[in-house]
């Protein structure tokens, strides 16, 4: 019998990322898929309420570990993480390992497979110091010797050969998926929405939350609509937002607001109320708002950098990230043509469709079955 799969899906923590939303979804489609493989999965205690829905079948082991490895604790969390992950390859020598992201990578090991989602700290050095030795050296390291790369777009798998020379067949593309309960047809109602412009994602600098608010601070005086910004980050980031909204931006009081990183429900309520989803980051590996937004009927609004186009195609109206005005012009327009709009809201539901975490789970397993030479 062959040896089950060990995964590694330590990087799973009390909020929620896009990495996050990737594994825990990868493992709910895991614990029903009719295949042959066993898995023995390892998670962080601090993850336990995000998989209380999911019903593991007998090929699904869970073993919990210490919440210490968590990325709630930030670098000392992906650091002690690193080691955890070094500590699985010792004790499981004859297993496969499967990697659910590029922070867990195994040092010393070929019979792993590792999933890069983005090579961030490489591309923009200044805003990730720490990181940067990490990527440029260790990381390639580890990638010349795994035994196959997963990756979630093309534009990604083209920065992996260019920057670390890996051959095409040692790359696999596979999309991530939305949420299946999104994938329900419906028809947006336009009356019930209420008059505002939603963005969520992690509260860093590469989400662009500065050129955001001044691009929102040209049209306040135009439309009705406030801006809700959801998502998790740092005490000193929702600060320096706080001062640039006041200072830079002359925004009025209640215009903005703030809701932190909130419950899967209240996000579900966002999106249904949203008037327009805008989402202007800087690079993203695959970005997973703009599908969610697609998902609900929300037009949606991107930079036209980075993996966006892959994965929006010509659903979503382009921006350019760096430029104030084109992001306001977009939220304007957006806003103001009922023709546009509606195109955007079919168009986007039509694309959205294309990505499932079933198939997504399916092709992972494939590999996992293509790396150990057995049927799924």
């Amino acid at each position: 019998m062959t040896e089950p799969i060990i995964i590694n899906a330590t990087n799973l923590g009390k909020y929620i990322d896009g990495l996050g939303v990737y594994t825990l979804n990868l493992l709910r489609e895991l614990s029903q898929m009719e295949t042959k493989l066993r898995f023995i999965i390892y998670v962080n205690k601090s993850c336990r309420e995000h998989l209380r829905d999911i019903a593991f079948s007998d090929r699904c082991a869970l073993r919990w570990v210490s919440n210490v490895v968590s990325p709630d604790y930030r670098f000392r969390g992906h650091f002690l993480r690193l080691l955890y992950s070094n500590y699985l390859s010792l004790k499981h020598r004859r297993s496969l390992i499967f990697v659910a992201t590029q922070l867990e990578a195994i040092f010393f090991r070929t019979n792993q497979i590792i999933t890069i989602h983005d090579i961030i700290p490489l591309l923009f050095r200044e805003s990730h110091k720490k990181q940067y030795f990490y990527y440029k050296y260790l990381l390639n390291f580890v990638l010349q010797r795994a035994k196959s790369v997963i990756t979630p777009s093309q534009h990604t798998k083209d920065l992996l050969m260019q920057v670390y020379g890996l051959d095409d067949a040692k790359v696999q593309v596979i999309h991530n998926g939305v949420r299946q309960s999104l994938h329900a047809v419906v028809a947006r109602d336009e009356a019930v929405n209420e008059e505002f412009i939603l963005f969520t994602g992690r509260l860093v600098g590469m989400k662009n939350f500065a050129g955001l608010l001044r691009a929102f601070s040209l049209i306040k005086d135009s439309v009705p609509h406030k801006l809700v910004i959801t998502g998790h980050g740092t005490r000193q980031m929702k600060r320096e937002l706080q001062k640039l909204r006041l200072s830079d931006c002359n925004i009025e009081e209640g215009r903005v607001i703030y809701k932190g990183h909130i419950p899967s429900d209240e996000m579900e309520r966002l999106y249904n109320k949203a008037s327009l989803l805008v989402f202007p980051s800087f690079y993203e590996g695959f970005g997973f708002p703009p599908l969610e937004g697609m998902a609900h009927c929300v037009p949606v609004i991107v930079s036209k950098v980075s993996s966006l186009p892959e994965v929006c195609a010509d659903a979503a109206l382009y921006v350019d990230p760096y430029d104030v005005k084109s992001i306001a012009n977009g939220i304007y327009t957006m806003l103001t043509d009922p023709q546009l709009r509606q195109l955007m809201i079919v168009k986007g539901f039509e694309r959205a469709q294309q990505f499932r975490w079933e198939d997504s789970a399916r092709k992972h397993v494939q590999v996992f079955a293509e790396a150990l030479g057995v049927s799924v």
